[in-house]
């Protein structure tokens, strides 16, 4: 049976549960998204109605709380604006922005391409989570603020900046986890 049809529980011993999505009518297949969504946000893996933001969020706490290079994180409440994590020790914040192409979400800030000042340091490190199609990890970076200043890029629709995946940002990023093959997902 293939990935796709196939549950993987989160069990110390790695239990699966087999699940042929194929032989699922359309409605079926519905209600089993509508469980996982469910028991998602009752652990608090999904806070909000940003899936791909919360998902981003849990993956990168638990690569930094799993690679000793980089600090322990603990999460801030949803309002704090451009905050999404500090460092247990140390107190530096982190923007985490999560996506499932090149691109990443918006940064509002009061600089424009016109005004392109920054007043303040909105946060110290951005850390950017990238999936597959599917939302099977493949990276996680993290940018400093200096770095994200000379890489953003101005959005005009949104009137906002994001950050490309580019060859060149990743030159310049720190590598938290790295591509892995697909069809693997743990931590």
């Amino acid at each position: 049976m293939s990935l796709s049809g196939r549950i993987i529980a989160a069990a110390a011993n790695d239990q699966t549960i087999d699940v042929d999505f194929e032989q699922c009518d359309d409605d079926s297949l519905i209600e089993a998204y509508s469980e996982v969504l469910s028991e998602l946000r009752k652990r608090r893996i999904i806070r909000s109605k940003n899936v791909t933001g919360d998902l981003g969020e849990h993956f990168a706490i638990e690569c930094y709380r799993k690679n000793k290079n980089f600090p322990n994180l603990s999460l801030q409440d949803k309002g704090m604006q451009h905050i999404d994590a500090v460092s247990i020790k140390g107190a530096k914040r982190y923007s985490i922005k999560s996506t499932t192409k090149a691109v990443t979400g918006v940064v509002r800030t009061p600089a424009t391409p016109d005004n392109p000042e920054e007043p303040d340091k909105l946060f110290d490190f951005m850390i950017i989570v990238q999936f597959d199609d599917n939302y099977r990890l493949k990276t996680v970076y993290e940018i400093d603020w200096e770095t994200f200043l000379a890489e953003r890029k101005w959005h005009s629709t949104e009137k906002a900046w994001n950050i490309s995946v580019t060859k060149k940002l990743i030159g310049r990023a720190k590598t938290v986890y790295p591509q892995i093959k697909s069809g693997q997902m743990r931590l």
